[in-house]
């Protein structure tokens, strides 16, 4: 604390060195023989079909054009089921996206018309 009774000074956040990545600390057999946290990502994960996407994804805008989000959809869980993925993935957050990309996409449509 300064003389002035602020709190101020002291070390920045951020700074210092970085930590080494597990992959790193790892291959050099654990140096400091301190516990290393993993991510323990169960090897049976049943997951489910991606569902129909929602009405919500094909409504039809203000302007009277479809928001066109029900074909990002489909698009990427064609893309997902490719990778053999699609099953891992959260269907809301493919429908996150699918409704984002559809919103950018029409405001550039505003900005450059």
């Amino acid at each position: 604390m300064a003389k002035d009774g602020t709190n101020r000074g002291g070390a920045r956040p951020g700074a210092g060195r970085k930590p080494k990545a597990l992959k790193e600390k790892l291959d050099a057999g654990n140096p400091g023989n301190h516990p290393l946290r993993r991510l323990d990502i169960p090897e049976n994960i049943e997951g489910v079909d991606m569902p129909k996407p929602g009405d919500y994804l094909s409504a039809m805008q203000r302007d009277g054009k479809p928001l066109g989000a029900d074909e990002i959809y489909t698009k990427m869980c064609r893309w997902l089921g490719k990778l053999g993925c699609d099953k891992l993935v959260n269907p809301l957050l493919v429908e996150q996206y699918s409704m984002c990309a559809a919103r950018w996409m029409q405001c550039e449509e505003a900005i450059t018309i």
